[in-house]
């Protein structure tokens, strides 16, 4: 899912933004990573590893839907890590799950006999609850506050000042920050689904998509392609008017490409079967209502029940 990938991103860049939302002192610096599980081949959402190999490490699930067995499959990938790593066997550990929505925590007596309350290797809570309790929170913190907003109205006041602090982190170089704005604003697209990439552009006084990197990669990729004028008009408009004169030169594939880039400008990786569904659609208007959609669907989830859509019928 998406939101897994955006919070890698996030921990990866702000390590600390972890210790400060469970509100723990770490004694050293923390590495954030998420290593894959051979045995598995399952991906841990994340791992913190102490530049002290005598402090504790953490392993971090985020949940975002009720999954009933999540405790469970905590517990199996903890034992998995420590299979394949014995060497770490006998150091202290601590797991932690994030829940997006209280609603999605089936709780841990799915455990069984394995949970017991006063035990300490695991720590569970809500983002909005965590973030509720920290006093005086850094401005890191405030990446992750649009998915805990209850609606727009309060965003549009609140995200400008969200925006402003993280451009103004002390001691933290350029490009994080500008990383880390990038991760607030998908947080939002993903949160306030109604809301175009030029509202939002606006509101947290933005950089226009064109102009930023993604932005000129995708108006290069059309300028080669034959598409460039249609881009510079905007993205979604050039969308429609790039696809017209690319029509016309009939490059079936390069429209394929540019749905595919923009969707990973949008959401990120794009799954080998949606790919696959893409490339083996060559009706033309059929790829001409799938980059209109593209620009406008809210996830890559309703974008893969259109492609279902569009192979029955």
């Amino acid at each position: 899912m998406q939101t897994d990938k955006l919070f890698y991103e996030y921990f990866r860049l702000v390590p600390q933004a972890f210790f400060e939302l469970l509100q723990i002192k770490p004694a050293c610096p923390y590495r954030f990573t998420a290593p894959t599980l051979k045995a598995s081949e399952k991906r841990l959402d994340g791992f913190l590893a102490p530049a002290v190999l005598t402090e504790p490490y953490y392993f971090l699930e985020i949940q975002g839907y009720l999954d009933r067995a999540i405790y469970w499959r905590l517990v199996n990938q903890i034992s998995r890590y420590h299979e394949q790593y014995p060497e770490k066997q006998g150091h202290k550990w601590q797991a932690a799950v994030l829940f997006l929505d209280a609603t999605f925590d089936p709780g841990p007596e799915t455990l069984g006999p394995l949970y017991q309350p006063a035990n300490q290797w695991l720590i569970r809570d809500t983002l909005d609850g965590l973030l509720a309790r920290v006093t005086d929170p850094s401005p890191v913190l405030n990446v992750l506050k649009p998915l805990v907003t209850p609606d727009e109205n309060e965003l549009r006041r609140e995200a400008p000042n969200w925006a402003q602090t993280i451009r103004s982190l002390p001691d933290t170089p350029e490009p994080v920050s500008t990383k880390l704005l990038d991760i607030l604003v998908k947080f939002i697209v993903q949160r306030f689904t109604t809301m175009s990439w030029k509202e939002i552009e606006a509101m947290l006084m933005l950089t226009p998509i064109e102009e930023t990197v993604a932005g000129q990669d995708l108006i290069r990729k059309g300028k080669e392609q034959g598409l460039q004028e249609g881009w510079q008009q905007g993205l979604e408009q050039g969308l429609e008017q790039g696809l017209e004169q690319g029509l016309q030169q009939g490059k079936q594939q390069s429209m394929r490409s540019n749905i595919i880039d923009l969707l990973e400008v949008r959401f990120g990786p794009v799954s080998d079967e949606i790919i696959e569904a893409i490339d083996g659609i060559d009706h033309l208007p059929r790829l001409r209502t799938l980059l209109r959609q593209t620009a406008r669907v809210s996830s890559l989830a309703a974008f893969a029940e259109l492609l279902n859509i569009d192979k029955s019928s």
